[in-house]
Formats: C-alpha cells, sequence, structure tokens
C-alpha cells in the first residue's frame, strides 16, 4: 500500500509538473498575442472612458454657460447684427462724406462762374459806355442799348 501511494503521490506530481511545463510553453508561444489582446482590451476601456469623460465635460460646459443650441445661436445672431450694423454705419459715413464733398466742389464751379460772367457783365458794360462815349464824342450819334 505504501508503494502504491508513493506511486500516486508521483504521478500527481508528474501530472502537475507536466501541467506547468505546458502552460509555460502556452504562454511562450501565445505571449505576443495575449499582450496584444490586453493592450487592445485597455485601448477599448480606455477609449469608452474618454468618450464618456468628453461627453461629461460637453454638458457641464453647457450647463455652467448656459448655452443652448437656441442661446448659441442668438449669441451669433447679435454678433452678426453688430458687425453688420458697424459695417453699414461705416458705408453711410463714407457716403455722407462724399456727397458733401461733391456739393463743395458744385458750389465752388458755380461761384467761379458766376464771376466769371458778373466780371464779363462789367466788361461789357464798360466797352457799351465807352463805345457810347466815344460815338457821342466824335457826333456819330449811335448808341448801344
Amino acid at each position: 500500500m505504501d508503494q502504491f501511494n508513493i506511486n500516486s503521490v508521483n504521478a500527481l506530481r508528474e501530472f502537475n509538473s507536466e501541467i506547468q511545463q505546458q502552460r509555460d510553453l502556452f504562454n511562450a508561444q501565445n505571449g505576443l498575442l495575449i499582450a496584444q489582446s490586453n493592450a487592445q482590451w485597455r485601448q477599448t476601456v480606455s477609449t469608452a472612458n474618454q468618450a464618456a469623460q468628453n461627453e461629461s465635460n460637453m454638458n457641464f460646459a453647457k450647463t455652467i454657460n448656459a448655452l443652448t443650441a437656441t442661446n448659441l445661436d442668438a449669441y451669433w445672431q447679435r454678433e452678426r447684427d453688430v458687425m453688420s450694423f458697424a459695417y453699414a454705419s461705416g458705408e453711410s459715413a463714407a457716403d455722407r462724406i462724399a456727397t458733401v464733398l461733391v456739393e463743395e466742389l458744385k458750389a465752388e464751379a458755380q461761384a467761379a462762374y458766376a464771376d466769371a460772367q458778373g466780371a464779363g457783365g462789367l466788361f461789357a458794360t464798360l466797352l457799351k459806355g465807352g463805345l457810347n462815349y466815344m460815338s457821342a464824342s466824335a457826333g456819330k450819334g449811335i448808341i448801344l442799348n
């Protein structure tokens, strides 16, 4: 019976040793696949965790800033209106300045024309008067109107 117990213990030790050797051989042969699988699993878990964190951060930012889609649209509309008003005001001011300058040039041209007409009328009156004087002095009696 002792022999049977010794043989059973030896067989169990041999079996355990063989299982350990097979496990070591399996791990050595498939170590790269196991490492790759573990890395893929960690990456998947990390990506899922990051996506959840990003969603949480977005919701937190919306809550803190009270920015709903409608509020954000209203904000951009207001900014667009302000910029449009500033641009239109600048254009209107430029148009007003251009109109004032054109009117000033017109007034200067009309004044120059009136001065020229006045000087021409004065010259014509003096010439008529001179000719009338000369003709009266000469006795010819021609009077120009």
